[in-house]
This record gives structure tokens, sequence and C-alpha cells, in this order.
């Protein structure tokens, strides 16, 4: 496949730079990063210190920047392109407008179409202006949740499953968990051995709910006595929305505030508490900070805000409860607690490992490069300059059905990494491309999501093929009646052909 190459002109350490670097990072060797300059001489460029400290080898563009202002687009696609010094991606992958539209003015200067990728990381409805360069120059959209994706498709008229859902990896051997970590930063923070703490890791601004935690802590005195609550972050407004309060309430002695942690010391501080407290998403939806707690084997008291209850499954490895003291109060009591969040971070630690690995991410993220490329360059057209990707199968599903076709690859005993990801529906003719990607991949197995031009010849064809069909049942969008017959026609053809139900697939953990 051709590079890959990531823009990402944010220079500030917030929002959507974490799961930049981290997309850029699982694109391997085949991944080329250029980043926004940081405008101030006396700031460090935060993404680009943390990128150096990822090993990637970014570029500093001068005229890359966060906010989309339609002056300097051309300057900056200009600047793209030079510094790509002859090399053509085959894909472009943006997280932000400003990125996005410098990536669709580059493509038009480059002697070969690109295809374009745009990470989705903010909720809707969106600005206008924002629709429409979505909605108008994207190949494929990446969302870090299921929830997003479907607001997306609806923000957009998409069709269902249209878009993607790839979970941001986490650096797992970063934050493996050691009695000396936790030895540490119990140390540190002046914590004793065996109390049970607990912590929370959020910027303390006003939506983030911080007096909810207040609220539970003030009526657990009048009960008994409360865990110890630890603050892990900072905040312009700190003083009112937090110190003050807690001081008025008399909390001091439960509640601890101890400001912005790095590094190792961040790692320490995760250590050092039992379970974690997450409130509400910030700017980036994939909540970062319950991913990282689950990883260093610690589990989550969340609220149902979403997407939340797709991380936390409530009572295995966190509680989910209500946005009221007293939901909140009942979690935080029950019985045998210390015994209770032990076993609930050691299933999070297993679920980090299975979901949140970066080998997760990349095979993900290829299949859908290769998707994304097939869309624009016509990979699959006979005598095309490229040949598509060794595979060992064929999976023609919207890429929304991305989990379901490699929890299919799986239950056939395939490599997740040797499957071609097809989209059915953005091609002149489906039926054609299919059977020259099955031809030039020597792949022997198919996964078919229901479509109009699927027909008796195509299956009679594919039977000649020795190809082994599967079909991908999609209730959500297919008529009962149609779905039937086709599953009907393909079982009759192969008596022994399975009928793979796509509502329930598991996400398989490779």
């Amino acid at each position: 496949m051709s590079p890959i190459l990531h823009l990402f002109g944010n220079w500030k350490w917030t929002g959507p730079a974490e799961s930049a670097l981290v997309t850029a990072r699982a694109s391997g060797d085949g991944g080329l990063l250029m980043l926004g300059r940081c405008p101030f001489r006396d700031l460090e460029h935060a993404v680009l210190s943390r990128a150096l400290r990822l090993g990637l080898r970014p570029v500093t563009l001068n005229q890359l920047q966060k906010h989309w202002n339609p002056l300097r687009t051309g300057r900056a696609a200009a600047e793209v392109v030079q510094r790509l010094g002859g090399m053509t991606p085959g894909v472009i992958h943006v997280h932000l407008d400003s990125d996005h539209a410098a990536a669709r003015a580059a493509v038009s200067l480059l002697p070969r179409a690109a295809a374009l990728v745009r990470s989705v990381h903010e909720a809707g409805p969106h600005a206008a202006r924002t629709r429409r360069l979505l909605r108008r120059s994207t190949d494929l959209w990446i969302t870090p949740t299921r929830l997003l994706a479907e607001s997306l498709e609806s923000d957009l008229g998409l069709p269902p499953r249209e878009v993607a859902v790839v979970e941001p990896p986490v650096d797992l051997q970063r934050f493996r968990f050691t009695e000396e970590r936790r030895r540490r930063g119990r140390q540190r923070l002046n914590l004793t051995e065996h109390e049970l703490v607990v912590g929370i890791v959020a910027r303390i601004q006003p939506h983030r709910r911080f007096e909810l935690l207040w609220e539970t802590w003030e009526r657990w005195t009048r009960i008994g006595r409360p865990i110890r609550l630890l603050v892990l972050g900072r905040g312009t407004h700190q003083s009112e929305l937090a110190k003050i309060p807690v001081a008025d309430k008399k909390l001091s002695e439960w509640i601890r505030f101890a400001g912005y942690q790095e590094e190792e010391d961040y790692l320490e501080a995760l250590a050092a508490c039992d379970f974690g407290i997450f409130l509400v998403p910030g700017t980036e939806i994939g909540c970062r900070a319950v991913r990282e707690w689950m990883a260093m084997g610690r589990g989550v008291l969340a609220t149902r805000r979403p997407p939340l209850p797709e991380l936390v499954e409530d009572p295995l490895d966190g509680r989910l409860v209500d946005e009221e003291p007293e939901s909140m109060l009942r979690a935080l009591t029950e019985h045998d607690a210390a015994r209770m969040w032990k076993e609930r971070g050691k299933r999070a630690l297993l679920k980090a490992q299975g979901r949140f690995s970066a080998n997760r991410a990349e095979i993900r993220l290829r299949a859908l490069y290769s998707c994304a490329s097939l869309m624009v360059q016509g990979t699959t057209a006979e005598g095309s300059a490229e040949p598509p990707e060794p595979a060992l199968a064929i999976s023609a599903v919207r890429p929304g059905f991305l989990e379901e076709a490699l929890a299919w690859s799986q239950s056939s005993g395939i490599d997740p990494g040797r499957v071609q990801l097809l989209h059915p529906d953005r091609s002149r003719d489906i039926v054609s491309e299919l059977l020259t990607l099955l031809h030039r991949s020597n792949a022997r197995r198919l996964l078919m999501q229901p479509h109009p031009e699927w027909d008796r010849s195509l299956l009679r064809e594919l039977q000649e093929l020795g190809v082994e069909t599967t079909l991908l049942d999609a209730p959500s969008n297919l008529p009962e009646n149609h779905r039937r017959w086709l599953q009907g026609m393909v079982q009759r053809r192969w008596p022994e052909q399975r009928v793979f139900f796509s509502h329930g697939a598991s996400p398989p953990e490779s």
C-alpha cells in the first residue's frame, strides 16, 4: 500500500491530539506525520514533544494550524505537497477541519488521487461549514465509539453503518501496574499503605460535574468515614469550583488535590488508586482516562453519559451510576468494596488487553485504509499499477461492519490482518470490482452484505471460483422478505453454508 499521510494542525496537547498521534503510530513505518507549528516561541510544542517520545519523526509545517482559515488553506496545501518531496500518499488521514481543508486542496495538486479519511472526535450537530466538508470531501469516516458513529450518520444523512469505529489504543506496556509504582505513588502523595483510595483524572471545569463529588462526600460524612478521593487535574477556576467548596464543606480530610501529573508521576498516581471515577467526557470523546485506568488494572465508576456505557460494563469491570449523589453513594458504599474493586480491576485489565492494544487498532486501520484507497484509485481494475494487499478473505460490507467482518474471519480461522475490506456501495460496477479483487488477491472466502446487485449469476460465478460465501445478515436496513429470499438462495446452493448474523457478533480480541 502507498504511504499514509497524517495531518494534525493543533500544537496543544488537548482534544484529539492523543488520538492523532496513536493513529499515526499505529500506521507503522508506512506513515508520515505532519504537524502545525507552535506560533509562540516561548512555549513548548506539546504535540511535537509527545510525538518524539513515541518514536515518531514528524514534519512541522508553517502554514498548517488548528483553526480553519480559508485564506491559508491554499498555502498549507502547497506546503504539504512540497514537503512530500514527490512522494504520493495513498491515503491522507485528518482530524480537524483545518487539516481536512488543506488535505482536500493538496489532493488536487498530487499526480495521483489520494483517499481522504477523517476521524471525527466531537458529537454533533456540527456547524454547516463542517458538515459540508465532511459530506462532500470525505471517502471514509472513523469515530472512537459506536454511538458517535450513529450520531454522525444521522447528522450527515449517511446510510446505517457507513461510519467505521476504531477505539483509540493505549500503550499497555507503559501503563502496566507494578507494586513498586503503587508504593512510590502512595509515598509521594502521602497515602497510607492499606487505605482504599479512588481517583479522578479530569480538568477542573464547570461542565465536568465536580459538584456531584463534593455533595456525595458530604453525605458520606453523615453516615460514616469516607474513603480518600484523589483529584488528578487542574483548571483555571479550580479555586471556586473545587478547593473553596471542599473547604466550606469541611471535606479536606477526605479529598486531596494532587494537581496535574505528568510522565512517571502520572503512572504512579494511577497505580496508587484502587479504582477510578469518570463523570463527564471532555473534548476527547474517546474517554482516554477511562482506558488508561483499565490498562492500569483499575475498575471505573462512571456516569451513564455516552459513550461511557460502551467502555464500562456494570458490575463486571466497573459501576454505572445516575448523576445524583444517592446513586453514587450507594455504589461507593457497597459491601466488601475493597475486594469487589480488586476483582473489577482484574477484569478491566483483561478488557484493556483485548480492546485497547496497538495491534488491534493497527489491524483495523490497515483494513480501512485499504478500503478507502480502493474507492479512489480503482486498484481492483485490471491493469492497475498497484495490486491489492495479499488477502485470505474479502469482506464486501460497509465500514461500520468492520467488527463483524473481523469476528467472521476469526470464526473462519483466518488472521484478521489478512481480510480485505471492500465497500459494496462505492463503485460503478461492484460485481466486476469484487470479482477482479477476488482474482487478484486469490482469496477463497467472501463475506457479503446484501446488495441489490448480488444475484444468481454472481453466486454461480463465485461457486465456479471455489469461493466460500457467507451472508452478513443486516436486519436494520434490509426488508425481511428480501433477507429470507437471499439467505434461502445461498443455503440452497451451498447446504453447508453458514449465515453470519451481524447483531450476534462480538468484537474479536485480536
